[in-house]
């Protein structure tokens, strides 16, 4: 269910009057469009609660276009016309709280004075929502148009958007301005302090909302039809597929101590995780493209999935049972003198997981033992995790571990990672690289060490004779002793390796093809 929510609609429709006609008329919660009596003629609402703001003695449709036609805006199709918030409570207010429709539609009237000064506006309280569960829900619909001056906003961000003849502006700051202060509005009335800040744990889209409401009903239909006839009820509760993937994670969530654990255990069930620049994606098997996991919810993005991880290892570690006097531990103990006779060891107790991380310190070099039981829980095997510390961050590793914490290098690739700083770069920018590099837990970096050294190469002729003359593309590997018709130039270092005109000799072949470059035009 979509409850105690803060939301945002824009609309380009010109027809102002529409936005009246829904909140006072019943409407069909799957088409949204206007409920019809039997004479054709539209159902008032039961229950709502209704008022108009700097609208004068006019109605909120006419108010609206008289102050477009006043300022010369909102007279193309592309412009938004009016911004549309909804603020619904939590059910649970109604009976603990004695929330109604009249102390919502005050704190509704009270909230749009305060944060949309000068803006026509039209309020309006419904008791209940299209779930039934009686959330009352305050609708505001302004006019994005501005007709009076007002002091300067904390979510604006142009010193002109206090003038009148300005339009409304929502963006990703003012939102959370927005959230803040209904999280405040009710604390201040002694309602349920609605968390609009830190995300949902199992985030619902409209859509996958309305795809379950239609679902439930379809499914309710069918198992009428089949209690009728006396047949047995599979299924009672519709679930979207989104809902099926939720809990499939879940489960492979339960007991998983690593990304490679919780990887296998969904790779059982058809699904394939993946992690690109810190977020998490699954993909199932009737699917194309992966899901984000910000579109299933807060329970399952990085943060979440490796926090969950470390409760499990503490968990198996806590209730497993230590076996001191077990004779084929002890002799698994004497037997690791070196990585080449470790065996792959299953995380099952604290023993276990304290006997692998010190493994790794000697094997490593590692000092931290948090370090090096982290590398264990990661890799979820001893063996994996002193190879993979061996082996270094590559350049792509390192990029991504950077990115995680806010900084974008200019290239990347296995082996290389590149930055790019200018004229206007201060010491503050290369602090943050610095803080970054100390904040990777991986403190090993692969480094590659050129064992070809960089000689210049003997000069033929000119760059421009060289260009401009007849030339063939030939292997690298044929092209000693020829004359090099176009620059070379590989990212890194962004340095020409041959310049045109210049004799191709054995070292600038092998550097070459180190940067895999296979192919080389030269003079004919």
């Amino acid at each position: 269910m979509l409850l105690a929510t803060f939301k945002h609609i824009s609309s380009k429709n010109a027809d102002y009057s529409a936005a009246e006609a829904y909140l006072t008329f019943e409407h069909d919660e799957f088409t949204m469009k206007p409920t019809l009596d039997e004479n054709g003629r539209l159902i008032p609402r039961q229950d709502y609660r209704i008022s108009t703001l700097n609208c004068g003695d006019e109605d909120f449709a006419i108010a609206c276009l008289r102050a477009n036609l006043r300022y010369g805006k909102n007279q193309k199709r592309e412009d938004v016309k009016s911004h549309h918030y909804i603020i619904s409570f939590d059910p649970k207010d109604v009976p603990d709280h004695g929330l109604n429709v009249d102390l919502a539609q005050s704190l509704g009237e009270k909230f749009c004075k305060e944060h949309f000064p000068g803006h026509q506006a039209i309020v309006c309280t419904h008791p209940d929502g299209h779930n039934g569960s009686g959330n009352v829900h305050v609708h505001i619909v302004i006019n994005s148009l501005r007709i009076e001056e007002v002091p300067f906003m904390p979510y604006m961000d142009r010193p002109c958007d206090t003038q009148p003849g300005m339009k409304h502006r929502c963006t990703n700051a003012a939102m959370e301005y927005f959230r803040a202060e209904v999280m405040e509005m009710c604390h201040d009335a002694g309602l349920y302090q609605i968390d609009l800040l830190n995300g949902s744990k199992t985030r619902v889209t409209e859509r996958e909302y309305w795809a379950k409401k239609k679902g439930q009903l379809a499914l309710d239909e069918e198992n009428a039809v089949l209690a009728e006839q006396g047949l047995p009820v599979k299924q009672t509760k519709f679930e979207t597929d989104k809902d099926k993937l939720r809990e499939e994670i879940r489960m492979a969530l339960s007991d998983a101590v690593s990304f490679e654990d919780f990887a296998e255990k969904l790779l059982r069930r058809g699904i394939t995780v993946k992690e690109s620049r810190g977020r998490l994606s699954y993909l199932t098997p009737d699917r194309t493209k992966a899901i984000t996991a910000r579109k299933l919810g807060d329970d399952f993005d990085k943060t979440a999935v490796f926090a969950a991880f470390v409760r499990n290892a503490k968990q198996v570690r806590t209730k497993t049972p230590l076996v001191h006097s077990a004779p084929t531990m002890q002799d698994f103990i004497k037997q690791q003198n070196s990585v080449s006779r470790m065996v792959d060891m299953e995380l099952t107790n604290k023993k276990l997981v304290d006997r692998g991380a010190r493994m790794i310190m000697e094997e490593t070099g590692i000092e931290d033992y948090e370090l090096a039981r982290s590398l264990l829980l990661q890799h979820g095997k001893v063996r994996k995790a002193v190879e993979a510390y061996k082996a270094g961050l590559s350049g792509n590793d390192l990029a991504e571990r950077l990115r995680e914490n806010g900084i974008e290098c200019e290239y990347c690739d296995e082996y290389y990672v590149t930055f790019l700083f200018s004229i206007t770069s201060d010491e503050e920018d290369y602090d943050a690289l610095a803080d970054a590099m100390e904040k990777i837990i991986q403190p090993k970096i692969l480094i590659r060490k050129d064992e070809t050294p960089f000689v210049l190469p003997e000069k033929a002729m000119s760059i421009r004779e060289a260009t401009f003359s007849e030339s063939e593309k030939i292997p690298v590997d044929n092209a000693k002793g020829r004359i090099c018709a176009h620059n070379i130039t590989h990212c890194p270092p962004c340095i020409p390796i041959v310049v045109a005109g210049e004799i191709i000799d054995e070292n600038s072949i092998n550097i070459l093809k180190r940067y895999s470059i296979c192919e080389i035009n030269v003079v004919k």
